[in-house]
């Protein structure tokens, strides 16, 4: 499929569509596709305002193991999800979310809205891992990607 051509997703047939792989573990440039703030649902008391990160991985480093990336064939990675969160339940917690913006070289003026944007296509480092849980959605176990330990790119 040809990348913004929204004519091709009706030449495509179900069989066509690939299966979500992770992404392997280790270090990885990442690109950011989105920000987002999400504040908390009223009425759930269990809700908490976020700031999400997403994610497309275009390079990987020297402690990604080959085999691993060999693994993956020619999976386009862009179908990954690689997201990192920020909750947001005091002012302060905006500070997390000001030095993870600035390992981008995103500097934070003006609205929270006009700096998030400002996040597309910026590169940094991340580590990235795999990890399982129980999916809310689905009460199963899933194994889903991580991402930590993010470093400016110089």
């Amino acid at each position: 499929m040809t990348e913004g051509r929204y004519g091709d997703i009706a030449n495509l047939a179900w069989e066509d569509i690939p299966e979500p792989k992770l992404v392997p573990t280790g270090t990885w440039k990442l690109e950011g596709r989105n920000a987002v703030y999400l504040p908390k649902k009223e009425g759930d008391a269990e809700s908490k305002a976020k700031v999400l990160f997403f994610y497309n991985a275009y390079e990987a480093m020297g402690d990604v193991r080959d085999e691993d990336l060999d693994a993956l064939g020619d999976y386009n990675l862009e179908n990954s999800d690689l997201s990192a969160m920020f909750y947001i339940e005091r002012e302060t917690d905006w500070d997390k979310v000001k030095k993870h913006l600035a390992l981008h070289g995103v500097e934070p003026k003006g609205s929270i809205p006009e700096t998030l944007k400002k996040f597309k296509h910026t590169k940094v480092l991340g580590f990235v891992d795999q990890q399982t849980y129980k999916s809310r959605q689905t009460g199963k176990m899933v194994t889903g990607n991580t991402l930590s330990e993010f470093a400016a790119l110089d």
